[in-house]
């Protein structure tokens, strides 16, 4: 198999050497460094050749090692971004390492600016590059921290009058605060 990989980089991409280099990796083969790396050095002209969206959402926890080496090789293909540039960049990057982190780090206040100051097409986009991450099954970190923050800020547009409380409460994000809250509630209810 790793000759089969090695004799056609060229032709795979990402999603495709992840499954091989995963299946190298569990069965505890120490080529799947190698597999990775060689993809990245072929690839690393190549435009969004490293970008994890596919596996991010069709695989369970990435190896920190592999993800390493992916997010090295994506982050010498980007220029940096400003704050508005990362929120402009979720419609597009929702599962990228720099977006997610970069965006995880802002204060509550940062994504409630955002949605004041945008408006339309431009905030219905962010709002749903977000909403993205509750279908994944176990997110992250900082997918946690983005989606707190997001709804604790459209909890914040929703007490301004009442059809800003119905838009907010549309995108699901305040529902899953309350949920986490509810289930908090029966948890610290039990251990009384």
């Amino acid at each position: 198999m790793f000759r089969v990989v090695e004799e056609n980089i060229a032709n795979l991409i990402l999603t495709e050497i992840y499954g091989v280099a995963k299946l190298f990796h569990d069965l505890e083969d120490d080529r799947y460094l190698t597999i990775v790396k060689m993809y990245i050095s072929e690839k690393k002209a190549v435009e969004g050749a490293f970008d994890v969206s596919d596996i991010a959402r069709y695989y369970e926890k990435i190896p920190e090692d592999i993800w390493q080496l992916i997010d090295d090789a994506s982050q010498s293909q980007k220029p940096k971004m400003g704050r508005d540039d990362i929120f402009a960049a979720l419609v597009d990057r929702a599962f990228d390492r720099e977006v997610t982190q970069r965006l995880a780090a802002l204060p509550m206040e940062e994504y409630l600016r955002v949605f004041k100051e945008n408006e339309g097409e431009r905030l219905s986009n962010i709002i749903h590059a977000i909403r993205q991450y509750l279908t994944v099954a176990n997110p992250s970190e900082d997918l946690s921290e983005i989606m707190d923050r997001a709804g604790n800020a459209l909890r914040e547009v929703a007490k301004e009058s009442k059809v800003n409380e119905l838009r907010a409460m549309r995108y699901g994000l305040i529902q899953r605060l309350l949920d986490i809250e509810r289930q908090q509630r029966l948890i610290s209810t039990r251990g009384e």
